[in-house]
């Protein structure tokens, strides 16, 4: 059975006026393995490592969803709005925040159709922290 998943990037700052804002950029889905000791545990590795080399939100979405597509189907690029609603058992957000990154995850329990999604953090913190919790499951 697969474990579906999500990831969503946000990029957060404050605006000229000091109000805070947050713009998704891009939702992606990965149909297999996305209990938290699989690929998440792998991305936040990835996002904690001292080698990533980023040039702001964008790029790191770019590089997220090209580090996640490694062949045709499993992975897909899906709108915003249906973050919860394509069935995943975890959703996984990247928050950009300057030179800072925050990973948070979701267990998202099952609904039935044309119910709201419902989400449970299990996690919000650096990527390292979410490794050094998750590696061991």
């Amino acid at each position: 059975m697969a474990t579906r998943s999500s990831y969503r990037v946000i990029e957060r700052f404050t605006n000229r006026l000091g109000s805070l804002i947050e713009k998704e950029l891009v939702l992606v889905y990965v149909h297999n393995d996305g209990y938290p000791a699989g690929h998440p545990c792998e991305i936040a590795d990835w996002l904690g490592s001292k080698d990533l080399d980023w040039n702001g939100p964008g790029c790191i979405a770019a590089q997220l969803a090209s580090r996640l597509k490694t062949r045709s189907g499993g992975t897909y690029i899906e709108s915003l709005d249906s973050r919860g609603y394509l069935d995943e058992d975890y959703c996984y957000d990247i928050v950009v925040e300057g030179p800072k990154i925050t990973f948070k995850a979701y267990e998202v329990p099952y609904v039935d159709e044309g119910e709201k999604p419902e989400f449970k953090e299990i996690y919000s913190g650096s990527p390292k922290g979410f490794c050094k919790k998750h590696s061991h499951e």
